[in-house]
C-alpha cells in the first residue's frame, strides 16, 4: 500500500463515535469519492493498463457506551482496480479479525460466508476472461458500512478490543475499541506453552518465515502476557491461515514462553500436525496476530 494515500484513507473513515451509526449513503459517496486517484496518483495519459495505489482502510469507535451490547458499526474504504477486482473476489475473501485485549484471544468472522445448501457458489476468484489493457487499469473505489460481531460475547466481556480486516493478501489498519462499561472480574487463569511448538532462538524480528514448519516470532513490546502454568509468563498468539475463496479459513491459537530477560519469543510449529485430520494443501497466506498487532502475509506452498 502507498504509505500517504493508506494514511489518507485511514483518516477519512476516522469519526467521531456516534456518527458510524448515523452514517447517510449520501455522505458515504461523499467519503467515497475523496478516494479518487489525484495528483501524481493519477497514470500519465495514454498509460493503459497502469495501476493507482490500492487503498484498504477502516474505521470505528474509539469507544463504546457503557452497557453496549450488539454490533459495532463500522467504515471500509477501498480502492483497487480492475484486475484485482478479477484476481481476488471480495465476498469470500474479506476476513475480520477481532482481539480481546483482556486475554490476547483472537476470532474471525467472513461476513459474506455462502450457505452453499440455499445459494449457488460464486464464481471462483481468476475465473472467465481476464480482464483486458483499459479494464486492468480501471479504478474502483468507495466507502462502505460493515458491522464488528460480538464474537466474545453480546456485551463485549473485556476493557478494550482490536479490529482488522484481511482481504485475502491485503491487510487493513488496526482499530482499538474501549469498552469503559467493563468490569474486570479478576485475574485471568494460566496458561500452558503450546505443546505443538518446538523452541526455536529469536531472531530479533516480528512475523512468520519458512515453509511446511513455520517459525513464529513475537515481539514482547507491547504484547499481553499471562501467568504460565508451568511458571514464569508465557505470550498467547494466533496463527491465521487464508486461502483464497475459501470462506472458512483457519487459525491455531498458541502459547510461547517468555525467558528472564528476553524481548522476543519465538517457536516452530508443523503445519501438518496443527491440523491433523483436515491438512492444508495448496498455496496459503499465514497472518501472525500478537495482542491485535497483524503482520503479514507469509506465504507458504503445501
Amino acid at each position: 500500500m502507498n504509505t500517504e494515500s493508506q494514511a489518507k484513507a485511514e483518516r477519512l473513515v476516522k469519526l467521531d463515535n456516534g456518527a458510524y451509526g448515523k452514517i447517510t449513503e449520501e455522505a458515504l459517496q461523499e467519503l467515497g469519492s475523496k478516494l479518487a486517484p489525484a495528483g501524481e496518483e493519477k497514470p500519465p495519459p495514454g498509460a493503459a493498463g497502469q495501476q493507482v495505489p490500492p487503498i484498504f482502510a477502516i474505521g470505528a469507535p474509539a469507544s463504546v457506551e457503557a452497557g453496549f451490547t450488539g454490533v459495532i458499526p463500522a467504515l471500509m474504504a477501498k480502492r483497487q482496480s480492475g484486475l484485482r477486482l478479477w484476481e481476488v473476489h471480495t465476498e469470500p475473501n474479506l476476513h475480520i479479525v477481532l482481539t480481546n485485549l483482556r486475554d490476547g484471544e483472537s476470532r474471525l468472522y467472513s461476513p459474506f460466508v455462502v450457505d452453499k445448501r440455499r445459494m449457488a457458489t460464486p464464481p471462483r476468484s481468476r475465473s472467465g476472461p481476464e480482464p483486458d489493457a483499459v479494464q486492468r487499469g480501471s479504478t474502483l473505489y468507495g466507502v462502505e458500512p460493515f458491522g464488528i460481531p460480538p464474537m466474545f460475547g453480546e456485551d463485549w466481556p473485556a476493557g478494550a478490543f482490536s479490529t482488522s480486516v484481511i482481504f485475502y493478501d491485503w491487510l487493513s489498519n488496526a482499530i482499538r475499541t474501549e469498552n469503559p462499561g467493563f468490569k474486570d472480574p479478576g485475574p485471568l487463569a494460566a496458561v500452558t506453552p503450546s505443546a505443538l511448538v518446538t523452541p526455536a532462538e529469536p531472531k530479533g524480528a516480528e512475523g512468520l518465515s519458512g515453509a511446511a514448519v513455520v517459525t513464529v516470532e513475537a515481539s514482547l513490546d507491547g504484547a499481553l502476557r499471562r501467568k504460565s502454568t508451568e511458571g514464569g509468563e508465557a505470550v498467547p498468539v494466533t496463527v491465521i491461515v487464508v486461502q483464497l475463496d475459501e470462506q472458512h479459513q483457519q487459525s491455531i491459537r498458541l502459547v510461547l514462553p517468555v525467558k528472564d530477560g528476553a524481548k522476543f519469543v519465538a517457536g516452530k510449529i508443523d503445519l501438518a500436525a496443527a491440523w491433523p485430520g483436515a491438512p492444508l494443501k495448496g498455496e496459503c497466506l499465514l497472518y501472525l496476530n500478537v495482542s491485535g498487532r497483524i503482520t503479514g502475509p507469509h506465504k507458504v506452498t503445501l
